[in-house]
């Protein structure tokens, strides 16, 4: 972003804001480490868009609530976009 872009930048309203919601693990297998497994996000894996965060909270919570994390802790957020 340039100094022009910088100054002129208009501010962002809260109802024109969009989330995304996504997946990731939390672990990766690696025998060295205790249990086996080493702490790590993983690579995100986009789901869906929601025009407000209180959706993408909403549908974070659906998913994870019905969804066994397994192993790896695999869990659902949801970002600004």
């Amino acid at each position: 972003m340039n100094v022009y872009e910088r100054r002129n930048r208009r501010p962002v309203k809260e109802e024109s804001k969009m989330f995304r919601t996504f997946t990731r693990t939390w672990w990766k297998e690696n025998k060295s480490w205790p249990n086996g497994l080493e702490p790590e996000a993983g690579t995100a894996h986009y789901h869906g868009r929601y025009e407000n965060e209180k959706d993408a909270r909403a549908a974070c919570k659906q998913w994870n609530d019905t969804h066994d994390p397994g192993r790896l802790s695999i869990k659902m957020e949801y970002e600004e976009c």
